[in-house]
């Protein structure tokens, strides 16, 4: 079975060696050099600038009024249009993957890679629960062509857990571990018996079991610590500050018998959340 990938239904895309961080981030002059069939593969707990598809033209703002003056709907169209002229220049987006146990990380057997509205990468697990998006190619079968009655999917949420401070000069000093939780695997029906589920099911079964991980997490459930790898700090993926509306399911990956989920969140929130934590 090769690679799946989102570009087109049907198609396949097989590894062919490349660095596991090749998208991390450059200079703003730079366009990435990693296509979204690819970014399943890159290297976890890393800041990488994702692309995004072409925008629409921006819409002009609706013609003045003395009652569209008034009532400020005028005003607000000249704010849309200006924030939709800003966003049809941005063709990329910067998010910080997840860490990832030893283990689970490097280039997989095989990658479903998970986009919305044309090619944005990553719907959020908020958004999948609560049926607000759509992924790409969200008929396609990704386990028809297998023999598969069920897989196992590994939720490896090695992500750190706030710590008493007496412990956090010990989580900083330490980068070889981070107190998270071991992977807790699942199997998933993907056969005949499940109709082999479609990529929007798959979509929305991984955000169900992520989001319910996390819940989990947050209340202290098998916190422990755990070797891992990533170079980005504990508070960019502080669990206690992170809310299912910031993560954004990447991709599924195939590694050693298992799926695992690849994870990420806007720069933006991870910056926010280090800030509170450092407060």
């Amino acid at each position: 079975m090769q690679m799946i990938a989102v570009p087109s239904p049907g198609s396949s895309h097989q590894a062919q060696g490349r660095p596991a961080n090749s998208s991390q981030v450059h200079s703003s002059s730079r366009r990435p050099t990693v296509k979204l069939r690819d970014i399943g593969i890159l290297a976890p707990g890393q800041l990488h600038r994702l692309p995004l598809p072409p925008q629409k033209s921006p819409s002009a703002p609706i013609i003045p009024t003395p009652q569209s003056i008034l009532d400020g709907s005028y005003a607000a169209s000249v704010e849309l249009a200006k924030k939709r002229a800003t966003d049809s220049n941005v063709d990329t987006i910067t998010v910080i993957y997840a860490p990832r146990t030893l283990k689970y990380t490097g280039e997989p057997t095989m990658s479903i890679v998970f986009s919305y509205d044309g090619g944005r990468p990553g719907p959020t697990l908020f958004d999948l629960l609560k049926r607000k998006v759509v992924v790409d190619h969200g008929e396609d079968k990704p386990f028809k062509e297998t023999s598969w009655i069920r897989t196992s999917v590994t939720l490896d949420v090695s992500i750190p857990v706030l710590l008493p401070k007496c412990e956090k000069a010990h989580v900083m000093s330490d980068t070889s571990k981070w107190p998270g939780m071991m992977p807790n695997s699942e199997y998933f029906y993907c056969g005949p018996e499940s109709k082999f589920r479609t990529r929007q099911e798959i979509a929305f079964e991984i955000a169900a079991m992520i989001a319910q991980l996390l819940r989990e997490v947050k209340s202290g459930k098998r916190a422990r610590w755990v070797p891992i790898s990533g170079e980005g700090s504990p508070a960019d993926w502080n669990v206690k500050k992170t809310s299912s509306r910031e993560v954004r399911l990447i991709a599924l990956n195939y590694y050693k018998k298992t799926w695992v989920p690849v994870l990420a969140k806007d720069a933006a929130s991870a910056d926010q959340a280090a800030s509170s934590s450092s407060q």
